[in-house]
């Protein structure tokens, strides 16, 4: 039972920080995105109509849509069943990934 418990225990925190970092973008991104848009140039565009700073910001889009999947992508499953070592290393991992999102995406919206 205590291996699968620090697995649990291990998962819901993964759960907890990914959402808050999702609900995030949801509701940040979502006005930065809109706020970006009324900026641009009538359709269809191209890439030079944009302006260095509409390709930069489309660009930081990017970025936060990259670390979107990353977090959507986290196996959090995988940890009710590792073993303790390999839930340290997921762990790690894990840490790694959702800090990493987390500080890129604030940053950029």
């Amino acid at each position: 039972m205590e291996p699968s418990q620090q697995g649990f225990d291990v998962m819901i925190d993964v759960l907890d920080r990914a959402t808050a970092t999702m609900e995030y973008v949801s509701v940040h991104g979502t006005h930065a995105l809109e706020k970006w848009r009324a900026g641009l140039p009538p359709e269809p565009r191209d890439w030079d109509a944009l302006g260095r700073a509409g390709q930069e910001r489309y660009k930081e889009f990017l970025t936060v849509a990259g670390c979107l999947v990353a977090v959507g992508s986290i196996n959090v499953s995988a940890l009710l069943t590792a073993e303790p070592d390999a839930l340290r290393a997921m762990d790690l991992a894990i840490d790694e990934t959702l800090r990493y999102a987390d500080r890129t995406i604030k940053s950029l919206v």
